[in-house]
This record gives C-alpha cells, structure tokens and sequence, in this order.
C-alpha cells in the first residue's frame, strides 16, 4: 500500500492498494499545515495501518507556492526514515501521462502571474506570464490544478484519480523523486519587490 499526498493548492490524501486501486482520498480545502498529520493517521488507522505497513509515498511535486509544497516535503523526509520508498510526479504532466497530446496547463503563480506549461508532441515550454496576458481562446484543452478567475479548466486532479494507473506506469520508470517545482526560483520568490 502506499500513501499519497498533495499539499500543491489544496491538501489530498489518499491510500492506494497494491493492486493500484483508490482505497482512500481525501481532499479538503484548507491549510495542509492545520490537518495533514491528523488525515494520515486517520486514514492509517480505519485501514489497520502503521506508517511502516506501506511501500512507499506518492506525492505531487509541484508546482505550487514554496509554503505549500514545504508540507508534503517534509512528510517524505520523514517517511524516508521509516526506509518508505518516494515517488513524485508534476501536476503538468498528468494529462500527458494520460494522453492529451497538446494543451496548456495553468496556474495562478500569484504575483499578478500564471504559470503556464504548453506541450504538443514535439514541444513543451515552461514560462511565467503577465495575466494579463494569457488569452484562453489560443488554447483548446486547458488544464489546471485549481479554479481560475474566468476561465474555465480541466482539473488535473480528476484525472490522477481517474488514471492512477497510468501515473503509476510513469513513475515505476523513475529512479529516484523529482526535485520540488516551485513557480519562481526561491531568491526571486522572496525578493522585495
């Protein structure tokens, strides 16, 4: 069994069984720090758990704010003393580990800017844009982790639960978790402006 996490926007929890199926997922809209801790027993415990019953973690490795992703990081230092194996994935790469050929992810990077990703099947950018300047009829699959001020996305989150499988297949190709992905490098995340 493994414990999933996702401290990105919201904070998720869940249980996958061995078989990759949900057993149990939690998503709630408040601060990961005020009931992550809570969830995990408590999702431990109605299953017969201890940490030390699972295999390994699962957790979304960004991107999302430095706080927010501070949460799930510190959780797997912890699990990886317990010797859990750790594995991540990125949020903007769930629906093309689903097979959405082109499209663009989004997401508020506050700071008066969108994170996008665009992708198709012989490219991909990363980049920080003005709001002001993203137009949402250039795209037609927007997908994004978290509601948008008037634009409408597709929730990358459905499809993790929807398509758990085929993130599994991704990350049993991974050798070691994927580095934290933040909007902005840390310096520029905290510089005055």
């Amino acid at each position: 069994m493994d414990l999933f996490l996702d401290t990105t926007v919201d904070l998720t929890v869940g249980l996958i069984s061995d078989d990759v199926k949900w057993l149990e997922y939690r998503k709630e809209s408040t601060k990961a720090t005020q009931k992550i801790h809570f969830i995990i027993y408590e999702i431990l415990k109605k299953h017969g758990l201890k940490i030390t019953d699972l295999n390994s973690c699962v957790f979304v490795a960004g991107p999302g704010s430095y706080t927010g992703m501070r949460v799930s990081a510190g959780i797997t230092d912890l699990l990886k003393l317990e010797d859990l194996a750790i594995k991540s994935f990125y949020h903007f790469n769930v629906p093309k580990i689903c097979g959405v050929e082109s499209g663009v992810w989004l997401a508020d990077a506050f700071k008066g800017e969108y994170f996008t990703f665009t992708w198709d099947k012989d490219f991909s950018e990363k980049k920080l844009m003005n709001k002001k300047s993203f137009s949402p009829a250039d795209h037609k699959h927007i997908f994004s982790h978290s509601k948008l001020e008037n634009i409408k996305t597709l929730d990358t989150s459905l499809l993790i639960v929807d398509n758990i499988k085929d993130i599994y297949q991704q990350l049993d190709q991974q050798k070691s978790p994927l580095d934290l992905f933040y909007y902005r490098s840390i310096e520029d995340e905290f510089k005055r402006a």
